[in-house]
């Protein structure tokens, strides 16, 4: 008897720290309109509606941005844990395309970076005219 009811507080306990982590992790997320093309995840991204949030806990500095038909993780490089009002994507342009740099968000900055060589492979399509 001792060992069921050790067992049912064990899930109680679960369940809630579950709660808390998912509220939590609302307050990381920025959904924006973005109005152009853009690179974010190695994965390019037509214009429309998109969501960032934290992948799993306050620990996890990972990111997934998706809408409703296509997503990508990203690895932020930084964090800066400066309280914000609101949020906030910020975008890199280069030649003609955008790459997503900055996920701002109330819990702070996540800094993204592209590797040159994919800039330089955008940038050389720009030159030629290759979308």
């Amino acid at each position: 008897m001792k060992k069921q009811c050790l067992i049912a507080v064990l899930t109680l306990i679960c369940l809630v720290v579950l709660g808390v982590a998912v509220q939590a992790q609302s307050n990381d997320e920025v959904v924006a309109n973005v109005p152009f093309e853009f690179v974010a995840g190695g994965t390019t991204f037509s214009a429309g509606t998109y969501s960032v949030s934290r992948v799993s806990s306050a620990w996890d500095s990972h990111l997934i941005i998706h809408n409703g038909e296509h997503s990508a993780f990203l690895l932020p490089v930084a964090f800066d844990g400066r309280t914000l009002e609101g949020g906030q994507l910020s975008f890199e342009h280069v030649g003609n395309h955008y790459f997503l740099n900055k996920v701002k968000t109330p819990e702070g900055v996540y800094t993204i970076t592209h590797p040159e060589a994919e800039k330089k492979i955008y940038e050389a399509m720009s030159s030629s005219g290759t979308n």
